[in-house]
């Protein structure tokens, strides 16, 4: 009767420990859902604002830039580009290095500029570039 017992106590246990993994796995993947619908909105509100994101590192001196455009199965991707030989308008780069070292240092609140970069192709185009943060 106790052995009896002891093997209904662990095939209960097991039972729980089965249904807890079931639920787990179930939660992760709806979870995973859920991250991968969320992901897809934002490129698609990315792509339809039809902007290129950039991100400037001070130290390394490199310029990333981000945008959303379709990939060959229609589907919407994120394409990152470095370039490492950027080039701000000889006519606006005094005016931009001023306004970087202003915010830098703590001079001003907030750095905004809008200035001219070598773009692809060669031909110059407007920038509006403004950080997310200050700089610590």
């Amino acid at each position: 009767m106790l052995a009896l017992l002891v093997a209904l106590l662990v095939l209960a246990m097991a039972g729980m420990a089965i249904a807890g993994h079931r639920r787990r796995d179930r939660e992760q993947r709806d979870h995973l859902r859920a991250m991968r619908e969320r992901e897809q909105r934002l490129r698609l509100s990315l792509w339809a604002s039809n902007e290129i994101y950039w991100q400037y590192d001070l130290e390394k001196r490199e310029l990333e830039r981000t945008r959303v455009e379709p990939d060959r199965s229609d589907d919407l991707a994120v394409q990152v580009d470095l370039d490492k030989d950027h080039q701000i308008h000889p006519e606006d780069l005094p005016l931009v290095l001023d306004r970087l070292r202003e915010y830098v240092t703590g001079g001003t609140q907030m750095f905004l500029s809008e200035h001219r970069i070598l773009g692809e192709g060669g031909q110059w185009q407007w920038m509006r570039a403004r950080p997310r943060d200050r700089p610590r």
